[in-house]
């Protein structure tokens, strides 16, 4: 009977140590963004942009911040943080003429080569809008 319970009990670990392995793979990482500003600055004020990101699915990320005119239209690079593990970057924008709604937002990129030309686009984060006045 003793046999029977120590059969039973390596059966018993053997299951709980391959039961969580058995579970998917998630990966994990994010974009930490903010816009330091209201959501009314005015022309000629500067605009203080920050983007954080990372992600465990690639080996080596870079963040880069958009920005873009209006609510529609093509997107364009303000600025790119460094091929790495935890990559940032930070910029500073001064709008200039009034009226206007600038959009902006971070894209979190990746690759598992660190001279990669055209890394994959992994996430993008929220939009966040300025109304120059």
């Amino acid at each position: 009977m003793k046999w029977l319970r120590t059969v039973a009990s390596a059966a018993a670990l053997g299951v709980v140590s391959v039961g969580p392995a058995a579970g998917p793979a998630v990966a994990k990482g994010g974009i930490d963004f903010k816009v330091v500003a209201h959501r009314t600055v005015r022309a000629g004020h500067a605009v203080a942009i920050h983007a954080r990101g990372d992600d465990d699915a690639v080996t080596y990320t870079k963040v880069c911040i958009q920005e873009r005119t209006g609510r529609h239209g093509p997107w364009h690079m303000l600025k790119c943080g460094r091929m790495g593990v935890l990559t940032k970057a930070d910029v500073k924008v001064t709008p200039r003429h009034r009226g206007v709604v600038l959009a902006f937002r971070a894209v979190l990129l990746g690759s598992d080569d660190p001279h990669d030309r055209h890394p994959a686009e992994l996430r993008s984060s929220a939009v966040r809008t300025v109304r120059v006045r």
